[in-house]
């Protein structure tokens, strides 16, 4: 479709104007357009080069119309009320009550973080308490299968010693002659 025709892509009667052309025809700021187009309260699209398009209906013309104010456009006369003013508050206030609601959850999420991350801590001491626990469980296990070890050790060292002892006499007993052995048993 190109620029100025009567027919949209819906088949709605109006024109397709740039946003300069359709500010000028409807006596009203491009930023206005641009923040309708925004919120889909103007039809719109875009052209192959970029360029914006806006869908001027009859009854926005007549939107237009109906708010005298706006339908001037800006004064350039310092003395007289501005009559885009009000437009601009609006739409900074707009901006204000997203930026409260933006800041407003962001705060929440903050909040949320903030109880995680002392849940995270909490969780950290306790299992940090437990480590520490089963640490020194498991050192003092340690410490009594070393001394049963070495208690174990010991025995047998003993148990050792008391046979060696036992295989030197016999073997000394077994070196004897028969004929002693014989008349120290008589």
């Amino acid at each position: 479709m190109t620029e100025g025709s009567t027919h949209g892509p819906t088949g709605g009667a109006g024109q397709w104007l740039n946003v300069t052309q359709a500010a000028r025809q409807l006596g009203w700021p491009r930023e206005r357009l641009r923040s309708l187009a925004r919120r889909g309260k103007v039809q719109t699209r875009r052209m192959n080069t970029g360029e914006l398009l806006v869908h001027v209906t009859p009854e926005l013309a007549a939107q237009a119309q109906a708010e005298p104010l706006l339908t001037h456009g800006p004064t350039d006369r310092s003395d007289g009320p501005d009559p885009w003013a009000g437009q601009e508050i609006d739409r900074l206030r707009d901006q204000v009550a997203g930026l409260e609601a933006s800041l407003a959850e962001a705060m929440g999420q903050v909040a949320n973080l903030r109880v995680d991350l002392a849940t995270a801590q909490a969780e950290r001491e306790a299992a940090r308490a437990v480590a520490v626990a089963d640490v020194e469980a498991a050192r003092r296990t340690a410490e009594e299968a070393i001394a049963a070890r070495e208690e174990l050790i010991a025995e047998l060292r003993r148990t050792l010693e008391h046979e060696r002892a036992r295989a030197d006499r016999l073997e000394a007993e077994a070196r004897r002659p028969w004929w002693r052995r014989w008349l120290d048993r008589t």
